[in-house]
């Protein structure tokens, strides 16, 4: 029997000490790795709190970028629009003063034109006026002698005398 109570308090004494170690080490994980494993956790929860604003900063700016890159593109059209209808413009002035410069070439050439025959008259008459006069003071001396043909020169002068423009 008492070799049975000393087995009995043996295991009951390896048994309390078994109860002391696993008390010990929970004491031990509870004093010392679970603050460590909750200080990682809450680093962890924090990085993922973080990381879902960034997320979610990311696809607001998204959002905007492409608000603002159909605004662009709006602006761009209009301002496409823009320059097509100012080139249309001026290349329909540019046209329009073509037009105008070549109706002005041909009024200009038409009075050249008319100049030239104004002039090439003045020039004739100069010609041949002095020398129809002369022809004329010719033959009236011949055929009336004198004065009378002076007279009659004169008048012949006077009709053919150019009236002032």
């Amino acid at each position: 029997m008492l070799t049975e109570q000393i087995d009995f308090l043996g295991i009951l004494f390896e048994l309390t000490l078994f109860y002391l170690l696993v008390v010990s080490v929970y004491k031990l994980i509870k004093t010392y790795l679970l603050p460590i494993l909750y200080s990682e956790i809450n680093i962890i929860e924090k990085k993922k709190k973080d990381l879902e604003d960034k997320d979610s900063l990311l696809d607001k700016s998204k959002v905007k970028l492409k608000e603002n890159i159909e605004d662009q593109k709006e602006k761009f059209l209009l301002l496409e629009k823009k320059v097509d209808l100012w080139k249309q413009s001026m290349l329909q002035e540019n046209e329009d003063a073509k037009e105008q410069n070549i109706s002005l070439l041909e009024k200009v050439k038409i009075k050249r034109k008319k100049q030239e025959t104004i002039l090439s008259l003045i020039n004739l008459q100069k010609i041949v006026v002095p020398s129809s006069i002369q022809l004329a003071y010719n033959e009236s001396q011949e055929k009336y002698g004198g004065n009378k043909g002076l007279e009659l020169l004169s008048e012949l002068i006077s009709v053919i005398k150019p009236s002032k423009r």
